[in-house]
């Protein structure tokens, strides 16, 4: 297990950081789709935000666990959310001068400012990136003690990236498999994997998965190079 202080600093996560800043914003900086190189790089640049995940679970869950800075750290990324919330609605509101509606659906906009919800009111779907950090350093306090808790720990680790990968990657796909069976066999299923994204969100499910699997692969790399050769 690397050291407190090999955690602190690594070139190769600070190289990993880099590129995946340069590739968020060509993002959404440009969107090329008319050729198969176009789509090649988009794709190659929507590897960037799992990279974040993955280096941020290598490097957190490496280091001592403080209760007091990890909950400044929630409030933080709330408090920083909620007050862009304001600004996105104060500035919708400015430009369609639509304040009576504010009034008429306050509850919508009670749990769009504080539960962070969505809003017919401001469009903020591209802050789901702040959701799903929050969603994390939620859980961040059980996934920390199950990562120190030595084997038994990281087969529950290892026994959620499965639920994680089935319950979020793969749920068309068994759902298209289930509809094949059915009209193969005349087989009718009572059930699909739909359901399941009421419970593990694609957005929050996406970045559980690869915030724990950036920590597995960094201890799985070190281990391999600790193997005599």
């Amino acid at each position: 297990m690397p050291s407190k202080t090999e955690c602190n600093r690594i070139d190769a996560f600070d190289i990993l950081e880099t590129i995946a800043i340069f590739m968020v914003t060509f993002c959404h900086y440009t969107l090329l789709s008319y050729s198969v190189p176009d789509n090649f790089c988009m794709t190659l640049c929507f590897t960037a935000v799992p990279l974040f995940f993955m280096v941020n679970g290598a490097l957190l869950l490496h280091k001592p666990f403080c209760f007091r800075k990890h909950l400044k750290k929630i409030l933080l990324i709330y408090t920083t959310g909620t007050i862009w919330r304001v600004i996105y609605l104060i500035i919708n509101l400015l430009q369609s001068g639509s304040a009576e509606r504010i009034v008429s659906l306050k509850q919508e906009t009670v749990s769009y400012l504080f539960l962070w919800t969505n809003s017919s009111v401001a469009a903020t779907g591209h802050m789901w990136f702040m959701r799903s950090l929050l969603a994390v350093y939620l859980i961040f306090p059980l996934l920390h003690y199950c990562f120190t808790a030595g084997k038994k720990g990281r087969q529950i680790l290892l026994f959620l990236l499965a639920v994680l990968f089935v319950g979020v990657f793969c749920v068309t796909e068994i759902n298209v498999a289930f509809m094949l069976l059915e009209k193969r066999f005349s087989i009718r299923f009572f059930t699909n994997l739909d359901p399941l994204l009421s419970f593990l969100p694609y957005a929050q499910g996406n970045a559980v998965f690869y915030f724990l699997a950036g920590a597995l692969l960094w201890d799985f790399l070190n281990e391999e190079k600790k193997k005599p050769k």
